[in-house]
């Protein structure tokens, strides 16, 4: 029996794998191919597809552009007369023609962008291939930076995260990129990669199912990735590292875990299998150790890894400050009238749009963002602390994925305004930064795998030669 005379390819949504973008393709067989399977992979690949299994490959970016890179990819393959096949779904993400960032409040063109996420991707990718291993990162400001080396031996200095990560300065060795990182911010360097935010552990879980067979093949002795922690499991882990002063219970059947302040005024619940839409996170104050409960939060499982551990280190500083000798400082519930006064304050100083109806306030974060912050002013009219007065809630990524987080009206100030600040600071940090020129083309690699990460110490004095990325 023949085989079809042109090329074959259905793309769609994937099933599982949020705004991820699958393919499925058949070269032609007969007569006189030009489209084989190799000829239809390799124009997938150049539009930034990787191989999952068979004739399968998969597309997934940092930047939430898979619907026009799945366009570019038709364009060139109908131009080759393969015959495209896009579902329903697909076609509706194509024709919304969707930018990750408002243009009216960048000064980059859509190219530009467009060329910003492309090198963002290629950081990711490398680091999931092993090409590029993280050595240390830190904080600077807000804003995360990392100190990693490449398999050429090459090292390089990283800034922001998401579709903004960029290179900032490349260096002929390790040692020189290391010395230089610890200079800049000393004590703030902390060894290995950072948790990964909620948008780079989507591209990863991708990632998995695919192989790196365009970039050739692994040394025989090259290391396996480790098992990446959810994001949430990883969250609570940094806070127990960071918080000795909480104790850690699991329930049967290992379902929830409990983490209680040794005041016994304050209860942390994380339920591990919490689906998207439902509460994972409770959160609750009492007036003592044998008290009724004074304020509680609940926040939902899609709700971003950061600003969980935020809000939860917000919590867990105020009741250090309660219980530091000769400590002055009380867990008193906020007037939620006074909370929304100092809210509005830092929400427009940031740019939020402030708009009131007859419930309550909204403010709606800047540059198109989905972000909301809602007080509810009949709810905190009420004597009753538990009447759930603030609630947050966006939309994580091109996939729309909702969260939220709900406050009580006796939330204490500090925790409130820990969780506002954090607001503020991730819209901010969806501004792009300049344009980086990407000198490297989509799928193209560094030499060979480096087979052991290294610690973040301090390296032999040198003097570190260093260039910035053109």
């Amino acid at each position: 029996m023949l085989g079809p005379t042109i090329s074959e390819v259905r793309l769609d949504l994937h099933s599982t794998l949020p705004g991820t973008v699958v393919a499925h393709y058949k070269g032609a067989t007969t007569p006189n191919p030009e489209m084989t399977d190799a000829a239809v992979a390799a124009i997938l690949a150049k539009h930034g597809f990787r191989h999952a299994a068979g004739q399968t490959m998969l597309l997934s970016r940092i930047d939430h552009e898979e619907p026009y890179y799945a366009h570019q990819a038709t364009i060139e393959l109908r131009n080759r007369s393969a015959s495209v096949l896009i579902s329903p779904a697909l076609q509706k993400e194509i024709n919304a023609g969707w930018v990750p960032i408002d243009l009216d409040k960048t000064w980059l063109s859509t190219a530009e962008i467009r060329e910003t996420g492309t090198a963002a991707q290629m950081i990711l990718e490398d680091i999931y291939d092993r090409r590029l291993v993280i050595l240390g990162h830190a904080l600077d400001g807000h804003t995360r930076v990392a100190v990693g080396v490449y398999s050429d031996g090459s090292g390089v200095h990283l800034h922001g995260q998401d579709q903004a990560r960029h290179e900032t300065l490349v260096f002929e060795s390790e040692d020189e990129a290391l010395l230089d990182f610890r200079l800049q911010y000393a004590d703030a360097a902390r060894p290995g990669p950072a948790m990964p935010t909620t948008s780079e552990q989507r591209i990863l879980d991708a990632l998995a199912h695919t192989s790196i067979r365009t970039a050739g093949p692994l040394p025989a002795n090259a290391p396996l990735l480790p098992e990446q922690p959810a994001p949430h499991e990883a969250a609570l882990a940094v806070f127990f590292d960071e918080h000795r002063d909480w104790e850690k219970y699991r329930t049967g059947p290992d379902e929830v875990t409990i983490a209680n302040h040794e005041s016994l005024t304050a209860r942390i619940e994380f339920t591990h299998e919490a689906t998207s839409g439902t509460t994972a996170w409770t959160i609750a104050g009492y007036e003592s150790p044998v008290g009724p409960r004074t304020w509680y939060a609940t926040l939902s499982a899609d709700t971003p890894a950061d600003l969980v551990l935020d809000l939860l280190d917000g919590l867990a500083d105020h009741l250090c400050d309660i219980h530091l000798p000769n400590s002055t400082t009380r867990f008193a519930s906020a007037d939620p009238r006074e909370s929304a006064a100092q809210a509005s304050t830092l929400l427009v100083e940031a740019g939020w749009q402030l708009a009131q109806d007859g419930r309550g306030a909204r403010w709606h974060a800047p540059g198109g963002s989905t972000t909301e912050v809602r007080f509810d002013h009949i709810a905190a009219f009420y004597a009753d602390g538990e009447n759930l007065v603030w609630s947050v809630s966006g939309k994580d990524g091109r996939d729309q994925t909702g969260w939220s987080i709900q406050l009580s009206q006796s939330a204490p100030a500090p925790v409130l305004e820990t969780l506002v600040e954090k607001l503020v600071h991730l819209e901010a940090a969806r501004t792009p930064p300049a344009a980086v020129r990407v000198t490297r083309p989509p799928g193209a690699s560094r030499s060979t795998v480096r087979n052991q990460p290294q610690p973040l110490l301090t390296p032999r004095v040198a003097s570190p030669r260093r260039t910035r990325r053109p």
